[in-house]
């Protein structure tokens, strides 16, 4: 790795910046904390009173009241703790004085050598291996002045509620007769299966394995199970977060006594050791142990505590052989470690991040809503500048008309053969009424002051798709300020030749309620037509997207040139 002083100077001054603005808004966080204690402790208070109420009264239609009221309290007192749990995390997470990175992928593509090159560390600490998996701990490795290593063990309970029971819950999959552990005791005792037959798949098989490792190594690791944290020497760390060698194993079979798995003990890590070329970076670097060979209950408990302790995630990653993409699996892997990075995981938080966004296959109000909604609370988390951030929303219009029309014919009514045709617009229309009203008013002019530009709607899917409909039905039908109209080639034709200019998509907003009204009552189902179109409209871009793989790999390839040809 290579950075010159400046680069360096600038890094550490972003991340002090980034660090800086975290404690600037702690003070506002414990203002939340309080009121939020404040107002559950109100709420608890309240179900006292109304449960001794309760208790007293005799009339049923007063009792049918407070039964309802304690309902609704103790709904109210859940969401009060679910705030109380966000209000947390975000005290942890603004309270750390570091930027931590997580790395993490498959095991065996060369995540601890990574980790070696950022932090100056070596085998002793940070073990790599030939083809093995050797890194056991999740470790946290801090760029410090200070050489030094704190282990943090589990205790008895944790060992087996973290450790045993996910891998046990993976095994037991395969047995006919569950096996339950529940105490170390239990665990000592527990009849284990040797093997779990054929055609089983490798994460079962090393999910016993490590079973069978913890039985039998138990009690040379029993006596660290006590919940403590010790201070070790960076020299000393390896015993405690790698995986027996090779010549480890042959020594334990040939002899029969069990070898250190201290690592079994161990919950965490932490490093503190000056990082090459990077003093003064106030960086940490969060190990995790490999996944994809590993269930997700223990893919869980590895990311178990992260969420408040990983920026981002860094991903490791390594092509296969044969066609130089990373594997398919790795792509559920990331996804899995994407639970815990607060990064670009929603689209508002890429809005956040200043980058523009076209949402498409919007088909449903409530689909489109929630489309918004991130917008919104995109623009308003974004720290910096706010004016050259822009979002369309492609809303599609014809193929409702497709769906809902096959269903009218279906029902054949002349109430409903007179809506054929209708659907689209009207559902579009209600669509551009809501653009209206959520980019309006005091939250949306707050951003509009900051020279934030509208999310425009996008018409998509325009073209007449029934030959008995005016070819420009979804133009002349949809023309409003701020809109996009994406239409092919042929139906721009027809407009220009024959189309109306004039505002229609909101002239008449309770003519368009009216329709969607008069089609619930002869029997569709609007919500069930945009889920479904939705479905099918995720399923139509993979199969284009894969089929424009398969062409691009056919025309990379090419044919053979003959010996002597021209290139």
């Amino acid at each position: 790795m290579s950075i010159n002083s400046e680069q360096l100077r600038v890094l550490v001054e972003r991340v002090d910046s980034i660090l800086a603005t975290r404690r600037g808004l702690l003070p506002a966080v414990q203002r939340e904390v309080d009121d939020a204690a404040r107002r559950k402790s109100d709420i608890e208070q309240l179900l006292t009173l109304l449960t001794e109420l309760k208790q007293i009264e005799t009339d049923q239609d007063a009792l049918q009241r407070i039964e309802g009221a304690i309902d609704d309290l103790n709904r109210l007192l859940a969401s009060f703790g679910t705030r109380e749990k966000t209000l947390d995390a975000l005290r942890v997470r603004f309270s750390r004085d570091t930027v931590n990175i997580g790395v993490s992928g498959e095991a065996r593509v060369g995540k601890s050598t990574t980790l070696q090159k950022f932090s100056g560390l070596t085998d002793t600490q940070i073990p790599t291996g030939k083809g093995l998996p050797v890194t056991a701990v999740r470790s946290e490795i801090f760029n410090s002045a200070d050489e030094r290593a704190e282990v943090t063990f589990r205790d008895q309970k944790t060992f087996v509620t973290e450790y045993v029971q996910p891998l046990l819950e993976i095994v037991n999959k395969h047995l006919d007769t569950p096996l339950a552990v529940d105490t170390l005791a239990g665990l000592r005792t527990a009849k284990f299966p040797e093997t779990l037959g054929a055609n089983v798949d490798s994460v079962s098989t090393d999910s016993l394995s490590r079973l069978l490792d913890a039985q039998r190594s138990l009690s040379a690791y029993e006596s660290l199970l006590t919940g403590s944290v010790k201070q070790v020497a960076l020299g000393d760390l390896r015993s405690y977060v790698s995986y027996p060698t090779k010549e480890d194993l042959d020594a334990e079979k040939s002899t029969g006594t069990p070898t250190n798995r201290s690592y079994i003990a161990v919950k965490s890590v932490k490093i503190f050791c000056p990082f090459p070329r990077l003093g003064g970076l106030k960086i940490g670097l969060v190990d995790l142990p490999g996944l994809g060979e590993i269930g997700e209950s223990v893919a869980d408990m590895h990311l178990h505590g992260l969420e408040d302790g990983v920026d981002q995630i860094f991903p490791i990653m390594r092509p296969t052989d044969a066609e130089g993409y990373a594997k398919q699996g790795i792509a559920k892997n990331i996804d899995h470690l994407r639970r815990i990075q607060p990064g670009i995981k929603r689209r508002g938080d890429l809005i956040t991040a200043g980058i523009n966004v076209n949402v498409t296959l919007l088909f449903s109000l409530e689909r489109y809503d929630a489309v918004i909604e991130a917008y919104l609370t995109g623009l308003e988390r974004r720290q910096g500048p706010v004016n050259h951030v822009t979002s369309v929303a492609s809303f599609f219009v014809s193929r409702v008309d497709v769906e809902v029309d096959k269903r009218l014919e279906a029902i054949g009514t002349d109430a409903a053969l007179a809506l054929k045709g209708k659907a689209a617009v009207a559902n579009a229309q209600l669509a551009y009424e809501l653009f209206t009203q959520r980019f309006s008013g005091p939250r949306w002019e707050a951003l509009a002051a900051r020279g934030a530009r509208v999310q425009r709607p996008l018409w998509a899917s325009t073209s007449t798709k029934d030959p008995s409909y005016p070819d420009t039905l979804y133009v002349d039908s949809l023309v409003a300020p701020d809109t996009v109209n994406t239409m092919p080639e042929k139906t721009l034709d027809a407009f220009d030749d024959h189309g109306t200019l004039a505002r229609t998509a909101d002239a008449d907003f309770d003519a368009a309620r009216e329709v969607l009204a008069r089609l619930a009552e002869v029997g569709v189902d609007l919500n069930d037509v945009t889920a479904q179109l939705e479905v099918e409209g995720v399923a139509s871009f993979t199969s284009s997207f894969d089929s424009l793989i398969e062409t691009l790999t056919a025309k990379a390839a090419g044919p053979a040139q003959p010996s002597g040809g021209k290139a």
